[in-house]
């Protein structure tokens, strides 16, 4: 199970970006990455701080925060505002605890499994912006867009720092 190749997201986005195309080359490398099972922390003995690890848990106190404080536009969308919550609450933020703090510089399917998982809640997202911007004021939506956008960069430059 153990990997020693890295491949990061921004490499297969370069791929991309340079062929324009979703060649061979660009489905290898990103089954490359979506399919690796360790990180570049593989066998390294990290010695994390527990807030760390409790950042981690980021996802499961948004999800509770969406639960309890519902917005007005829920009944005139079709997104699934209360299951995204749930969602986010008992399996996000377990799965990157899993992965993220316990099993960092592990051999671990549970990356794998972290890495689709949070690609599907990436796609979410996207749905619930589009719901925003048609059920709530502009300012509103915008400040979801800006939340999204710096949440995109810091992944971004975190999959760099990596390199």
């Amino acid at each position: 199970m153990h990997q020693t190749q890295t491949i990061h997201l921004a490499e297969c986005v370069d791929l991309f970006s340079e062929s324009n195309a979703f060649d061979s080359e660009v489905r290898e490398c990103l089954t490359a990455y979506f399919f690796k099972t360790t990180t570049n922390f593989h066998n390294v003995d990290l010695q994390f701080n527990p807030l760390f690890g409790a950042l981690c848990w980021s996802f499961t106190l948004g999800g509770i925060s969406m639960i309890k404080n519902k917005p007005n536009w829920l009944h005139r969308s079709n997104f699934p505002y209360v299951k995204y919550a749930y969602t986010l609450i008992f399996i996000q933020g377990p799965l990157s605890f899993s992965a993220d703090y316990l099993n960092m510089a592990n051999d671990s399917f549970i990356h794998v499994i972290d890495r689709f998982f949070a690609s599907f809640m990436f796609i979410m997202y996207l749905w619930r912006l589009t719901s925003l911007f048609n059920n709530t004021r502009p300012f509103n939506f915008f400040l979801q867009l800006v939340a999204f956008c710096f949440a995109l960069f810091s992944f971004m430059k975190s999959q760099d720092a990596q390199k």
